[in-house]
């Protein structure tokens, strides 16, 4: 995920639902939705684990703006 979290999150689940619809394993399952679903999910929780992180555990200074980002 990139900086513009919504895009990002929103490109992603447009990749995983093209790759879900043009799989032929993923299609064949009954359970095909799921793979965008788990996609979009694992984004959202990685983004609220990275933005505590970058939040809460490093000090955030006008020195160390850059290293928190890139976190």
């Amino acid at each position: 995920m990139g900086s513009d979290l919504f895009g990002s999150l929103a490109e992603s689940t447009c990749a995983a639902l093209v790759v879900a619809s043009t799989s032929h394993d993923l299609i064949v399952t009954e359970n095909s939705m799921m793979f965008p679903l788990m996609i979009t999910a694992t984004g959202i929780v990685v983004s609220f684990v990275t933005s505590f992180f970058a939040t809460n555990i490093m000090r955030i200074t006008k020195d160390t703006v850059e290293r928190a980002v890139k976190w």
